[in-house]
Formats: C-alpha cells, structure tokens, sequence
C-alpha cells in the first residue's frame, strides 16, 4: 500500500513535469512565430526616409508665418498643411533650396 502511494506520488510528479515542459514549448513556439511574422513585416515595409528635422521645424514655422500672412492658413487649412509638408521635407532632404516664406 505505501509502495503505491509512493508510485502514485511518483507518476502525479512526472505528469506535472511533462506538462510544465509541454506548455513551455508551445509558448516558445507562439513566440518563435510571433518574431517571424515581425520580421517579415520588417522586411516589407519602405525603408525609412532620412531629412533633417531642424531644417524641416524651421521651414514650416516660415511657411506657416507666410500662410497666415496671406490668408491661406485659415481659409484652406488641411491643404496648407499639405504643402508645408510636401515643401518643407523636400527642403529638409535637399530636393530644393527655397520655398515661400524663406528667410
């Protein structure tokens, strides 16, 4: 009787064991997958644009002085935003050498 129970306390400690060790792999596993599928979400996406942000915060605060000067920044706001954008990161990666407002 107390050889069983011993055997019984024996199997209980192994199946707990199997079952620690099982669960680890599956969670290795759901972690192995999760760094493939960022590593092709990497590998896809555009390479990341290079401009110098100084250049690029000082050309919009000119712009925007230049807009609001002229009444484009209030009377159409979204595409004045737009503008200053596509102008001020062609100037920031040295596309152009000037752009209204300038100083």
């Amino acid at each position: 009787m107390i050889v069983m129970k011993k055997l019984f306390w024996i199997i209980l400690f192994l199946v707990l064991i199997a079952v620690i060790y099982g669960t680890q792999d599956k969670e290795e596993e759901k972690v192995n997958e999760k760094i493939k599928i960022e590593k092709k979400i990497i590998k896809k996406s555009e390479p990341v644009e290079w401009y110098d942000e100084k250049k690029y915060a000082i050309c919009y605060g000119e712009m925007t002085k230049a807009h609001k000067k002229r009444g484009y920044h209030d009377s159409n706001r979204v595409q004045s935003i737009k503008v200053k954008e596509t102008v001020c990161k062609a100037f920031a990666k040295g596309d152009i050498n000037d752009y209204e407002g300038k100083q």
